[in-house]
């Protein structure tokens, strides 16, 4: 029978895992579902699945509100029911939705009358009207409203983005609030984050999603733009940020930070869905498509920097290499640029290898993985910090120059640019600052 106090989530992969977790430690009773047995095991063990900070922590806190289960029957306890599954891209970054339906399909003939269906999972535009007419077709008898909740998690930070969201954007079949009083225990749900809550039509909330991507895209591109230039005339970009960031029209929270260009599925992903939407919608695609060359090429940034003040020194060099995952506070190398570093660099270079949670590294060529990060610097000729895990931030430069070859540190997310005084014997090379050749 169904419970007004429980709420069920379809789906435990990264998004399921932390939207759950955070609903059982602010409301009542949860109920994780999935076919992955392994997923489910997991949780069920009391054990988080993936590497998000401070996940196995609340787990741990809200053992008591939480069941997991691959028995969807049990949808008939629920109130309200939640869509988290993360939809998967290949190898373009092109949205796969089959484990997503899959999903569904095992799903619908276990939801409850009158229940509310809470789409939270990474889609096109249309997909949440078109999900509505799904479910119709296959219960014509059910009862059943259905919301989109624009999903805006990072991360690492993911958690706190949950707990504590700027706004809350829902999208509707009618763009009103009308569907919210048959549902006031959801209403009072959402309004207790204490956000303003966004009402707007289906497609509205599903493009916010992929224009907020769109956005932050742009404002990659335009970092390593200006922070090429600052290379180039001797700037420093860490100096200009502050002023960009205290003019309002920016932000402090702008996403202008000098790097080698987008890495991760999501941006990515809703960049070539905008390039689609373009070219079914007879638009240009050329702006779109000049910014994705930009940013597939950003990585070679590496690859000059190492050619300039390597190769003359060195003839056959060992590089180490400091973060392999795409980003910090994950262990997953899809879209990592690590890989194409590693794989477009000469054959006579020696690898060596350290990320806090990568454990495995498999590629064409030979990578010697290390369980400290100072014992994979020994006899280096090079170091490249590609991500800026917490664990980085402090650096035993001492222990460093005992350490290396060649005192060569490319530093491509400006982690150590307040160490210039340590880094007076080093040649230290950071995205978007001027040279310092002191070797």
């Amino acid at each position: 029978m169904k419970n007004e106090n429980i709420a069920g989530f379809i789906g435990l992969t990264h998004l399921g895992a932390v939207s759950i977790v955070s609903w059982a430690s602010k409301f009542d009773q949860v109920i994780g579902f999935d076919t992955n047995e392994k997923l489910v095991n997991l949780f069920s063990s009391g054990k988080a699945p993936f590497p998000e900070p401070e996940l196995q922590e609340l787990l741990d806190r809200n053992k008591k509100n939480m069941t997991f289960t691959t028995d969807f029957s049990k949808l008939s306890e629920c109130y309200s029911v939640f869509i988290s599954h993360d939809i998967v891209t290949d190898e373009k970054n092109r949205s796969n939705y089959d484990t997503f339906y899959a999903l569904i399909d095992e799903a619908i003939p276990h939801f409850p009358q009158k229940i509310i269906i809470v789409l939270m999972s990474q889609v096109s535009v249309g997909t949440s009207r078109k999900l509505k007419e799904y479910i119709k077709e296959k219960r014509p008898d059910l009862n059943f409203n259905l919301v989109y909740f624009v999903d805006t998690l990072i991360i690492g930070r993911a958690l706190d983005r949950f707990l504590n969201p700027e706004r809350i954007m829902i999208g509707t079949e009618t763009g009103t609030d009308e569907i919210f009083d048959k549902y006031l225990i959801l209403k009072r749900q959402l309004n207790s984050f204490n956000a303003p809550v966004l009402i707007m039509r289906y497609e509205s909330a599903e493009m916010t999603k992929i224009c907020i991507n769109f956005y932050l895209f742009n404002s990659v591109i335009y970092a390593n733009i200006v922070a090429d230039l600052c290379e180039a005339y001797h700037a420093d970009m860490n100096e200009i940020i502050p002023a960009l960031r205290l003019d309002k029209r920016i932000g402090q929270y702008s996403y202008i930070r000098p790097s080698l260009g987008v890495t991760g599925g999501h941006l990515e992903r809703d960049i070539r869905t905008i390039e689609k939407m373009q070219r079914e919608a007879g638009l240009k695609t050329d702006f779109i498509e000049r910014l994705m060359d930009i940013n597939e090429e950003r990585y070679r940034w590496v690859e000059e920097k190492v050619k300039k003040h390597l190769y003359p020194k060195v003839k056959n060099p060992k590089i180490c290499i400091w973060g392999l995952a795409y980003k910090k506070d994950t262990e997953s190398l899809k879209n990592s640029i690590a890989p194409k570093i590693i794989n477009d660099l000469p054959d006579n270079i020696i690898f060596s290898a350290y990320d806090p949670l990568v454990k495995t590294f498999e590629g064409t060529k030979k990578v010697e993985l290390h369980k400290d990060r100072y014992d994979a610097v020994k006899g280096a000729s090079c170091l490249i910090v590609l991500t800026d895990p917490d664990e980085f931030k402090e650096l035993d430069v001492k222990k460093i120059k005992e350490s290396m070859d060649n005192p060569l540190i490319l530093d491509c997310v400006n982690l150590y640019s307040d160490y210039k005084k340590e880094m007076k014997d080093f040649n230290y090379i950071a995205v978007g600052r001027m040279e310092n050749t002191n070797k």
